[in-house]
Parts: structure tokens; C-alpha cells; sequence
């Protein structure tokens, strides 16, 4: 029995003991378990030192500055002693100053140099390699070559007789140059003659070529008329001043194809007849056929295609020979140097040898205005 007394005043006097002894080691930032804190009725603190050991014994707790690592520094909200969460409030960020602004001295900051601006890389030189012709001389030589072609077609190209020196030299530099759209070529209708029967109706023409407000180069579409080339097939061969067929085209034919009117826009051309090594002579005709050379021009035939001609039933019945395949016939054009004769096959190519007859193709340059 004296000892169970013994023992409750020991307790009892270690309770007391310990009660008197925790707010001192509080103010000493000693932890103690939590369960030991709960015995005497009181709330744990919150922590001081992530090492509470390490704290030495008298140092003053500051919440603040020793917050847990991870969670920022700042001011302690009143009620963390008491067992309340602190809440911590963010340091505020330094205020940064705008580009313009000035320093406590008085001076604006100093702005970091622009950087260095890179160099043009040197230009290279490219000579030109020996023996072959610089980009000028190359335009000038294709000049040259234009010109010279331009003359070359002057020397038997037909143009119209009331054509300025001007008008010409554009026109065959525009030939030589092929400036002159080979597309699909207009046709108009001009005059008339008979295609089906003996009626007459109207002819239809394509337009090979036009000066502007002054000229336009028409040919007809089909063959109209089958005509032998001399009125003597035994006989030399036929040139173009003496042959039958400029006879016919240009009395003929020119007194029944059109009426006054149409005569009136009709211009004279001049067509050249030169013979091998003699300067160019011409023939004036309303009407014509053109030499093998304007043929090939890619200005008014632009392929063998373009070149093959079919004959009017009337020109069928009056005797020229279509191909039975295709349909088409050969016609008469005149010669190289523009003197004799010669033919489109009707293959589209130039004929190597001249049937006694063949299909007649007119060709005539009209006026556009009343004045040309």
C-alpha cells in the first residue's frame, strides 16, 4: 500500500515536473513527439528546423525564415503559435524597368551595340570563254540574221503595190521573225462562183495575213477551178508572165468572181518573176498563185496539213483529180525564183512532177479602207 502511494506522488510529481518544463523548451525550439504533447492537453507546434537537433539550445524561433525547403519565405499570419497552418505570402518580384528608363544616377542604360552587318559576298567575274559570241553580239547578229532574211523575202514574197517603204520592211521583218501567230486562221467570205453547180456562191477565204488598218492576204479554201498551166502542154515549160493560167485568173476569173465593188478593194500586187541570175522583175496582177517559197513560210502554212486543198464539186466535174482517200488535189503554185511553175502535191508537199492540169487556188490582197 506505501508503495502504490509512493509511486502516485513519483507520478504525479514528474507530471507537474513536465508540465512546468514544456513552454520553456518550446521557447527553445525543442520538438517533442506529438503524443507527448497530447498527454498534457496541448497543440503540437509547428516545426522550427527541418533538424530540430541541430538548433542551438537559447536561438530564437522565426517561423519565417526557417519555412520547410520548397515553400518560399515571407511573413507568418498571426494564429500559427496557436496551431494553425501558417500561410506564407510570396516575396514581391523586383520591378523591372522599361528600355527608356532612367537609372538612379540619372543616366539611361546603355543599349548593347547592333551587330555587325554581314559582307556582300564578292562578285564573281564570269569571262567570256574564247570563240564564243557574247550575249550582245548575239542579239546583234540575230538582228542581223532577221534583216538579212526580211531582204531575202523581199525578193519574192507578193505584197501590195501601194504598201509604203515603211509598211514593207515591218511586215517582212514580222515574216522573218515569225512574230505572226501560226493558230487556226480565220476565214471570211468574199465574192462568189460556182462550187456545186453552175450557181454561183459566195467563196469562202482564209486569212493568211494582216497589216493593220491597211491590207489583208486572203487565199481561197478550196481549189475552184481545174486549169492546165499552157495553153500548149507539149510545148516549153510555162512561166508565170506567159502562162494561161495568170490569163485566166486575172481575166476570167477576176470579171466573174467579183462585182465592181469588190474589184474596187482589191489591190494590185507585185509579184516577183526573177530568173536565175538577174535582179528581181515583177508582174502587177489582181490575182495570183504563190511561189514554193511563201508556201513554206510558217506564217501562212504552218505544215503539209495546212498546205493539202480539196476541190469544189464544180472543180471536180471540170476535171481535176482528188485523191480518192483523202479528197484532196494538187494545185498550182509558181516556181522558186518565182518564174516558172510548179504544184502542190496533195500530200501537202511540193510536187516533183507537174500534171498537164491542175486545181486553181486564187490568192489576192484586199484593202481594209477605202484609201489603200
Amino acid at each position: 500500500m506505501n508503495k502504490l502511494i509512493i509511486a502516485a506522488i513519483v507520478l504525479c510529481a514528474a507530471g507537474l515536473t513536465f508540465s512546468l518544463m514544456l513552454p520553456g523548451m518550446y521557447l527553445r525550439g525543442y520538438v517533442l513527439p506529438r503524443a507527448a504533447y497530447r498527454a498534457v492537453g496541448r497543440v503540437p507546434p509547428q516545426r522550427a528546423y527541418p533538424h530540430p537537433g541541430k538548433a542551438p539550445i537559447g536561438t530564437p524561433v522565426d517561423l519565417a525564415q526557417q519555412a520547410p525547403k520548397g515553400e518560399p519565405k515571407g511573413t507568418t499570419q498571426p494564429g500559427a503559435l496557436s496551431g494553425q497552418v501558417p500561410v506564407t505570402s510570396a516575396a514581391p518580384a523586383p520591378l523591372r524597368k522599361s528600355p527608356g528608363a532612367k537609372s538612379s544616377a540619372g543616366q539611361a542604360p546603355k543599349t548593347p551595340p547592333a551587330p555587325p552587318k554581314k559582307a556582300d559576298p564578292p562578285k564573281i567575274e564570269r569571262p567570256e570563254l574564247p570563240g564564243l559570241p557574247s550575249a550582245a553580239e548575239k542579239r546583234s547578229m540575230a538582228k542581223k540574221r532577221t534583216g538579212d532574211n526580211a531582204r531575202l523575202l523581199g525578193q519574192y514574197v507578193t505584197l501590195p503595190d501601194g504598201m509604203t517603204g515603211k509598211e514593207k520592211d515591218a511586215f517582212l521583218d514580222k515574216l522573218a521573225a515569225s512574230d505572226m501567230s501560226p493558230a487556226k486562221k480565220k476565214t471570211v467570205t468574199f465574192g462568189s462562183y460556182p462550187q456545186k453547180t453552175d450557181q454561183k456562191e459566195p467563196i469562202e477565204w482564209v486569212v493568211l495575213a494582216v497589216i493593220p488598218d491597211r491590207y489583208m492576204l486572203l487565199c481561197s479554201k478550196r481549189i475552184l477551178e481545174c486549169r492546165p498551166a499552157s495553153d500548149d502542154p507539149a510545148g516549153e515549160p510555162a512561166q508565170w508572165e506567159t502562162s494561161s493560167l495568170r490569163r485566166w485568173l486575172n481575166e476570167d476569173f477576176y470579171d466573174e468572181a467579183f462585182n465592181e465593188e469588190e474589184k474596187g478593194r482589191i489591190a494590185a500586187s507585185r509579184v516577183p518573176v526573177s530568173a536565175s541570175g538577174k535582179e528581181t522583175e515583177f508582174t502587177e496582177d489582181k490575182v495570183f498563185v504563190p511561189c514554193v517559197n511563201e508556201t513554206r513560210l510558217p506564217v501562212y502554212f504552218f505544215g503539209p496539213d495546212s498546205r493539202k486543198c480539196a476541190p469544189t464539186e464544180f472543180a471536180s466535174d471540170e476535171g481535176t483529180s482528188a485523191n480518192p482517200d483523202a479528197g484532196f488535189a494538187a494545185w498550182w503554185i509558181r516556181g522558186e525564183k518565182g518564174a516558172g511553175l510548179a504544184q502542190i502535191s496533195p500530200a501537202g508537199a511540193p510536187a516533183g512532177a507537174l500534171t498537164p492540169a491542175a486545181g486553181a487556188r486564187p490568192f489576192v490582197w484586199i484593202k481594209l479602207t477605202k484609201s489603200g
